[in-house]
């Protein structure tokens, strides 16, 4: 009986340490439904997809991949913490200065949660 009452106590443990360890509600992807989705005014973007993944260091990267009404393919690309800083935001018409000159972003978002389920 002491026993099952040492092992149920030590799996409550693992399971609130692996409950404290969740990322953020928004880490995933996601996609646009294309077919559910209205735009004012039209036309609206082809596609959609918004990736967020949570980094060991705290920072949440964004990556905002889409195709334009024209059929033409664009990203946005950061790095942030919900912090309320300003962080750069790159793109494509950005981030080949940075790579090859180090020219900084001059375009700032600043990252902050609202809510458990809003950033």
């Amino acid at each position: 009986m002491k026993r099952s009452f040492i092992a149920i106590g030590l799996l409550l443990l693992v399971c609130l340490a692996a409950q404290a360890q969740s990322p953020h509600p928004i880490i995933g992807t996601w996609e646009m439904n294309v077919e559910r989705s209205t735009f004012d005014p039209g036309p609206g973007l082809r596609s959609v997809v918004h990736r967020y993944e949570e980094g060991e260091d705290g920072f949440i990267v964004f990556t905002f991949i889409y195709v334009d009404p024209s059929g033409n393919p664009g990203f946005i690309h950061t790095a942030f913490k919900l912090d309320a800083e300003g962080y750069p935001i790159y793109s494509q018409v950005n981030l080949a200065q940075f790579l090859t000159g180090g020219t900084q972003s001059t375009t700032l978002r600043v990252f902050r949660a609202t809510n458990a389920n809003t950033i």
